[in-house]
């Protein structure tokens, strides 16, 4: 009688503290990372975060421009980190206008954003070949790599929460962003030398701190081969034009508005695809009569980022910038006794050792809430169903020793 007394009381003090908190998180998810609640922010200009040797040979400093709330008083922030685009031949992290704006946007949003540098150039234009830019990529994604790595290592100045950095860019930068998150060391084409330019890290900076990156913003870009997408692999969200005739929406060339057949690449609508049949969480937006992107100040650009920060938002936790949907790593779905919980269309929260049995879900008010789970054994995964909004819930596992509660983001199916 005694334990049961005893777990009843620790089960009614939890469910207050979370139901405090939960309310806390209502306010906040209803404003922060949704919301430009922040009316200014704070900018910090050439910021070096790293070098490298560029096409010619020479030393070339790789800076970055940081952006963060102004006022802001949250120890950990999410991390937006955005490449400005160009070909891989021209621009600056200061001359892209959509990344400019997506810095600001996101940093009023409670984010810090970077806009970065990268390494340009390729042997030659006239003519172009396709290996030529599969280089300048690269070289892109190990500079990429390195700025993460950089904020990793400076997340206590920079008040960064280290599990939710995001990469995303426009045209090579989102080439960069997409490759940085999905190519493996065994897939690297053939035309790049890695005993010339190293292994997919790079040695740009900060050696010793992990690149990995939580979702990719693409803005027409595209991937190499789909198939070094795989199950398990970091959240995307694309947007292109589907008249693009520099960096195809489908399959086909780069450039080959200019009559060129030189990179036959996959665009936004089969990594899409290729997405949806991993169980990657996606989304896609294609706009009709659009070529290659289009300027901040188009009407588009709103569209734009109302969906990214939908994306984001589903992403992150609000409550003091705590992941809440946690896409679960090869290593915890591999753990044997390892649960996950279906928390969207498709995106999977790692809930770790429960009794999948014995959970119930209550609401930020402790309620019972309408959510019946499906337990699958052999996938070890939990699916909800039922009528019930999308919102902050908690999973109530009694069996455990000391009650186990488990925050969760459920997006109504």
């Amino acid at each position: 009688m005694q334990t049961v007394t005893t777990r009843s009381a620790v089960v009614a003090v939890v469910a207050a503290l979370l139901c405090a908190a939960c309310a806390g998180a209502q306010a906040s998810c209803s404003d922060r990372f949704a919301k430009p609640v922040f009316p200014a922010i704070d900018t910090t200009r050439d910021i070096v975060y790293g070098m490298n040797t560029d096409l010619t040979g020479l030393l070339d400093t790789l800076k970055c421009d940081v952006y963060r709330p102004s006022g802001d008083t949250s120890k950990r922030r999410p991390l937006v980190v955005l490449i400005h685009g160009g070909a891989f031949i021209t621009g600056t992290r200061q001359s892209d206008d959509v990344i400019l704006r997506l810095c600001a946007e996101f940093a009023r949003r409670g984010y810090v954003t970077t806009s970065i540098d990268y390494r340009l150039g390729v042997e030659s234009l006239f003519p172009p070949q396709g290996a030529y830019f599969e280089r300048a990529n690269y070289r892109a994604v190990q500079d990429a790599k390195a700025a993460v790595r950089f904020f990793r290592a400076h997340a206590i100045e920079y008040r960064i929460d280290t599990s939710l950095i995001f990469e995303g860019g426009t045209s090579a930068g989102a080439f960069a962003a997409i490759h940085h998150a999905y190519l493996d060391q065994s897939e690297v084409p053939a035309s790049v030398d890695t005993v010339v330019l190293g292994n997919i890290e790079g040695n740009s900076g900060t050696p010793g701190y992990s690149s990995r990156i939580s979702a990719v913003v693409n803005c027409w870009g595209a991937i190499g081969d789909t198939l070094w997408m795989a199950r398990g692999n970091v959240p995307i969200i694309s947007f292109h034009g589907l008249s693009d005739d520099v960096v195809p929406y489908n399959y086909g060339s780069i450039f080959s508005g200019l009559g060129y057949d030189i990179l036959r690449v996959f665009g936004s609508a089969p990594i899409y695809k290729r997405a949806q049949d991993l169980g990657i969480y996606s989304r896609l937006k294609l706009f009709d009569s659009t070529g290659h992107g289009f300027p901040a100040v188009d009407p588009k650009m709103d569209t734009t980022v109302d969906m990214i920060s939908d994306f984001l938002a589903s992403i992150v936790n609000c409550d003091s910038g705590a992941a809440a949907v946690k896409f679960a790593s090869s290593a915890s779905r591999g753990a044997a006794s390892g649960w996950r919980i279906r928390a969207s269309q498709a995106s999977y929260v790692f809930v770790g050792d429960v009794h999948p049995a014995s959970l119930r879900v209550v609401d930020c008010a402790g309620r019972s809430a309408p959510v019946r789970l499906i337990c699958n054994e052999h996938t070890r995964t939990i699916t909800p169903v039922g009528r019930y909004a999308s919102g902050m819930y908690y999973l109530f596992d009694n069996l455990n020793r000391e009650p186990k509660s488990v925050p969760v983001f459920l997006s109504a199916r």
